[in-house]
């Protein structure tokens, strides 16, 4: 695995544990299962601020041109 590949899978599964923690505390404080929404909400969050589809390492991928 890259340092980089290695990089964004523990940002990823930051952001996994941390929704998924959000989903605990908030159902133990009000019941309300609605909170495990915090899970996909925090991947997203996760994406834009360290996903760049800017840097597509894929072989048959280019960046976009203007």
């Amino acid at each position: 695995m890259t340092p980089g590949r290695a990089r964004r899978f523990v940002l990823l599964a930051a952001c996994v544990l941390g929704g998924l923690a959000a989903g605990i505390v908030g159902r133990a404080l009000t019941g309300d299962d609605a909170w495990f929404l915090a899970l996909p909400a925090a991947v997203a969050l996760g994406w834009l601020f360290v996903g760049d589809p800017t840097r597509c390492g894929g072989p048959g991928c280019s960046p976009q041109r203007d």
